[in-house]
């Protein structure tokens, strides 16, 4: 339940990113944990994956970073582009 939460609300953030394409994107800096967001999106990724490959990502976090400014939905386009 958790998995189709997070991938409606990126859905949702994907089309009105899509409707504001042409518009420069004005970003959102929140302090946060870039692990956190990372780990998230590979969650859902991992989902995609399995269903689709039957394969997943393997991640291993040796020590938490610190927390930073930076925008989350851009963050995870990052990681979901790579």
């Amino acid at each position: 339940m958790d998995i189709i939460g997070w991938e409606t609300e990126r859905l949702d953030r994907t089309i009105d990113q899509l409707r504001e394409f042409s518009k420069p994107r004005k970003l959102h800096f929140q302090k946060g944990s870039i692990q956190d967001v990372v780990k998230q999106t590979i969650v859902v990724l991992n989902h995609d994956l399995k269903l689709i490959l039957g394969r997943k990502i393997q991640t291993r976090f040796t020590s938490s970073l610190p927390d930073v400014e930076f925008d989350a939905d851009a963050m995870e386009q990052v990681v979901l582009n790579l």
